[in-house]
């Protein structure tokens, strides 16, 4: 934990940029009560939430440990999750649940988002012969463009996978013996949420050869630049209840009265710029990065999508 450059960082992790803002943060019931197993008097001292001026990265310099991580996403969004998660957090119905990651607007927009990024950088695509996706849940975001590939995830949820979808052991990833299989490799919607996300892309460096394509996408949802009306959208749509909507709409109020920030399971918050610097950093060559509107049942959201080469 120590060694973790975002705990109780005072220099940016991304850019070294400095002074960080901080402000003071509180984690969220639901998460303190799964990752504490439900011991609430075990809860962290005050922590903050650090904004880098320089590049955008928002980020909580306080860190789960491994035990305490594998305890929040074990069987992530399975039954026992979602009952855990409704005792805190009233609106997060089954039905809501349901259409997190299963939902079929969602995981079509975001097959159409890196269709088109792929048919824009690959004049042929069948030497695609390997892909990862990795924190792929059950492989339901590989997009049928890539379906003549060999297609594998890598995920802690243990999900059991779509047919045709295999998965990457442990050991594979960091044995080296997977180095240069995998000619695209995704990971969306997963760095976010990870104790230390540079770690991560080394790891995910380390497997590619170079030439050999990365597919990065994030939310671009820090609330630094984040209007409080696309929260509201989540809350007014058909799977709500009507004192559901004002029971989290009475959340927001509170914390934004407060100035307090409080730790769910986003940990980091990305900038196109900080993207940027982090692919640089690992020696990526940028091919191509925006920011898109994804559609889902839900509500639409902002997603960072990028691009990256592997450089020698």
């Amino acid at each position: 934990m120590r060694s973790n450059p975002f705990l109780q960082a005072m220099v940016c992790p991304l850019c070294h940029g400095q002074p960080l803002a901080k402000y003071p943060a509180i984690m969220a019931p639901f998460v303190e009560y799964r990752v504490f197993n439900g011991h609430t008097d075990q809860h962290p001292a005050q922590f903050n939430f650090c904004h880098c001026s320089h590049c955008g990265f928002a980020f909580y310099d306080y860190r789960l440990n491994e035990e305490q991580m594998e305890r929040l996403y074990c069987k992530y969004r399975g039954e026992d999750y979602q009952t855990q998660r409704q005792k805190f957090e009233p609106w997060y119905s089954p039905q809501i649940n349901a259409l997190i990651g299963d939902n079929s607007t969602e995981i079509a927009h975001k097959h159409a988002l890196l269709t088109e990024i792929l048919q824009r950088h690959y004049s042929d695509l069948t030497t695609i012969k390997a892909v990862l996706d990795f924190g792929g849940d059950k492989g339901q975001f590989f997009p049928p463009i890539v379906q003549h590939a060999e297609k594998l995830v890598y995920d802690i949820s243990g999900r059991k996978l779509l047919p045709g979808i295999l998965r990457l052991a442990e050991d594979e990833l960091t044995s080296g013996r997977s180095k240069g299989k995998f000619d695209l490799i995704i990971c969306s919607h997963v760095l976010e949420h990870l104790n230390n996300p540079l770690t991560v892309m080394a790891q995910l460096r380390e497997l590619m050869a170079p030439g050999q394509k990365l597919y990065l996408e994030l939310p671009f949802d820090s609330p630094f630049y984040k209007k409080m009306r696309e929260n509201l959208q989540f809350l007014f749509n058909p799977h709500n209840r009507l004192k559901d909507i004002f029971w989290q709409y009475w959340q927001l109020k509170k914390r934004q009265w407060k100035h307090l920030f409080m730790m769910h399971e986003h940990i980091n918050y990305f900038t196109p710029d900080s993207i940027t610097i982090l692919l640089k950093t690992f020696k990526f060559s940028l091919d191509e990065l925006s920011v898109r509107s994804i559609r889902s049942e839900s509500g639409n959201f902002k997603a960072i999508a990028a691009l990256a080469t592997a450089k020698d």
